[in-house]
């Protein structure tokens, strides 16, 4: 996986910081708050790519040792259990994406302003844009073996610039994009899906 897909990653997955940090940037925030935001969106993506990532080296390894009870060869149903994997993963990735797309429709057309209160509703707001990228990890560790620390530093930086960048500038972009970056989004993940696979 080159810097073009890690960077395909991130501004895939960090569409949905990207909306909300548009939404918070219509009141005024000042730079100190901007940083700490968008550092509170990037941060838990790169924690659940990896958690998602090792998950499912967890359930391969698992899947692949079972067979040793069952008496069949572990290097044969292995190799199988990994070319079953690659095939899910893609799937995984590519649904996610058109659910991304998909989405972006069935919603209202309209900017909505986020207002938020407290630590925790903020925490709460962060996990939940981040959760795609539980299901991405999980979808990369059964497409091949990758660099997943690497992967996840490099898709938080391109988020915590994508929420720097809608919290900075959210009134104007808010007018320009509305909630397209959805779509966006969604095509990236389908080209890795796609582009991984291959």
């Amino acid at each position: 996986m080159g810097l073009l897909q890690i960077v395909s990653l991130g501004l895939a997955l960090g569409t949905d910081s990207f909306s909300v940090s548009v939404g918070l940037g219509t009141n005024k925030l000042k730079f100190s708050r901007i940083i700490c935001l968008s550092l509170l969106f990037s941060l838990p993506q790169a924690i659940l790519l990896i958690i998602g990532f090792y998950s499912a080296d967890i359930i391969e390894f698992l899947l692949s040792y079972s067979s040793l009870f069952a008496g069949l060869d572990v290097g044969i149903v292995s190799g199988k259990i990994s070319q079953v994997c690659s095939w899910i993963g893609a799937a995984l990735l590519a649904g996610l994406g058109c659910t991304m797309i998909y989405g972006c429709f069935c919603q209202e057309q309209e900017l909505k302003i986020c207002h938020y209160s407290g630590r925790l509703g903020l925490l709460a707001l962060a996990i939940s844009v981040s959760v795609d990228a539980l299901t991405a990890g999980f979808g990369l560790a059964m497409l091949t073996h990758l660099p997943i620390f690497l992967i996840a530093v490099g898709s938080a930086l391109v988020i915590w610039l994508m929420s720097f960048v809608g919290l900075s500038l959210g009134q104007r972009i808010g007018q320009w994009f509305g909630n397209k970056a959805e779509i966006f989004g969604g095509l990236l993940l389908i080209y890795l899906a796609v582009y991984l696979v291959i």
